[in-house]
């Protein structure tokens, strides 16, 4: 990349970064975020994910997520868990559930 492109790439990378004043965020926390992360576990249980090979072999799915996350500045709340299904140890799948809530500050006309 030259200077010039790298200057610009930092300029928009800290203009962007911070909130904008005034701006709520709605992100679960506390007692709301744990029951979210039991929903997350919960749906995650649920899969059967089977990788295919001379012999079908079911995945095991690792019971705590190696990433939650959240964007509470957008008009709708996204936040949710990332997780791994491994065979023999080894990562075979990743895959994320997540949520998508609607802001109580924001009214729709």
């Amino acid at each position: 990349m030259h200077g010039r492109t790298q200057a610009f790439i930092v300029v928009a990378l800290l203009l962007t970064a911070g909130t904008v004043k005034g701006q709520e965020t709605a992100a679960p926390t506390g007692e709301q975020r744990d029951r979210w992360m039991r929903v997350y576990s919960g749906e995650a249980a649920q899969y059967q994910i089977f990788r295919r090979g001379e012999e079908e072999e079911e995945l095991k799915l690792v019971p705590s997520p190696i990433q939650t996350f959240t964007n509470p500045v957008r008009v709708r709340v996204t936040h949710g868990a990332t997780f791994v299904w491994t065979s023999d140890g080894r990562p075979g799948v990743v895959g994320a559930i997540w949520s998508v809530v609607w802001s109580e500050t924001v009214r729709v006309s």
